[in-house]
Parts: structure tokens; C-alpha cells; sequence
């Protein structure tokens, strides 16, 4: 199994992949529960091999300081989740990708509202896996 994490100032999609392909997960709401315990918690519950994070790069490629955000919650998640590799990937448009899919399988405004960061996940960690950048499969 591997993990996709979309991390967001409020909240952090996630998204599993095993054979099958990668898929939403849950959404994590930053204010209600602690992500790190939780993505620890998933990694342990789905024997997950890789976890891969997106991080925000602006459509020029620039850090911002939402990359040195995502990029601090990714060395605080290595230390919880020790052994388990992480992989970082930007995750430009994946958002965009996201609605447009959840608009094609027929999702009301307000469950693609709810859930977007998820499908976000699922892409960039359908893109990360189709770009070979996992080795430990």
C-alpha cells in the first residue's frame, strides 16, 4: 500500500493506492484532529510501504512559503513515522484535476467542497506512481 498526502493550511487530503489503483481516502481537518497521529495511525492500520506528500509549488515552479510549510509537516511526519520512506512531488493542478474528476462522476458542490483534498491526494499519488518514482514497490 502507499499513502498520498495533500497537505493544506486547513486541511490535508489522503489517499491510498494498492494494486487496484490509487483512491480518496478521508480528509483530514487540521483544527479537529492532529494529521501527524493520524497518517502514523493509517501508515500502521494499512501496512502502507511509501508515503508520498505534494508539495505546493506555484504554476512557475517558485517555492513559497507554503512549501516550506508542507516541507516542515514532512520532517515532522518522518519522525513519527520512522522506516517508512517519504517521497515528495509537486502537486501543481492536482486541485484542478480533482474537481474536474469529481464533476464527471456526478458529485454535488458540496461533497466535492468536502472532499476535494482527498481526490487531490489520489491524483498526485496516481501521478507519482505512473512516473515510476516509487522503487519499493
Amino acid at each position: 500500500m502507499r499513502l498520498g498526502v495533500d497537505y493544506g493550511s486547513r486541511r490535508i487530503g489522503i489517499a491510498i493506492a494498492d494494486e487496484l489503483g490509487a483512491r480518496p481516502l478521508e480528509v483530514i481537518d487540521k483544527t479537529k484532529r492532529d494529521p501527524i497521529a493520524r497518517i502514523a495511525e493509517l501508515v500502521r492500520d494499512y501496512e502502507v510501504k511509501t508515503v508520498f506528500v505534494g508539495l505546493p509549488f506555484r504554476l512557475s515552479g517558485r517555492r513559497g512559503p507554503e512549501v516550506d510549510r508542507a516541507q516542515a509537516f514532512v520532517d515532522a511526519l518522518a519522525v513519527a513515522i520512522p522506516g517508512t520512506p517519504i517521497e515528495t512531488r509537486d502537486e501543481a493542478l492536482t486541485t484542478y484535476e480533482a474537481q474536474r474528476r469529481m464533476i464527471d462522476a456526478g458529485l454535488s458542490p458540496s461533497e466535492r467542497k468536502a472532499k476535494v483534498d482527498a481526490w487531490a491526494a489520489a491524483v498526485m499519488l496516481e501521478e507519482a506512481l505512473a512516473a515510476g518514482l516509487d522503487a519499493r514497490r
